[in-house]
């Protein structure tokens, strides 16, 4: 997805290469070319790789979409 249609505080659908499935994750920062999210999504919320990040991730643009 594309800088400019990325809005902080929105939920966006994000693949990361920590995760082995797709989550739901609000904006809380962007940077040049990758975004900070907090995961919003229950069903990983338990994860201990989550956890220890307290639950934030840095996602590049390209792995982030629109909500289906």
């Amino acid at each position: 997805m594309q800088a400019e249609k990325i809005a902080i505080g929105n939920s966006y659908q994000c693949k990361s290469p920590i995760l082995d499935n797709s989550i739901i994750g609000i904006v809380e920062k962007k940077y040049d070319l990758t975004a900070l999210i907090v995961v919003a999504d229950s069903k990983v919320q338990k994860d201990a790789r989550l956890i220890e990040l307290n639950h934030r991730l840095i996602v590049p643009f390209e792995a982030i979409s629109e909500v289906s």
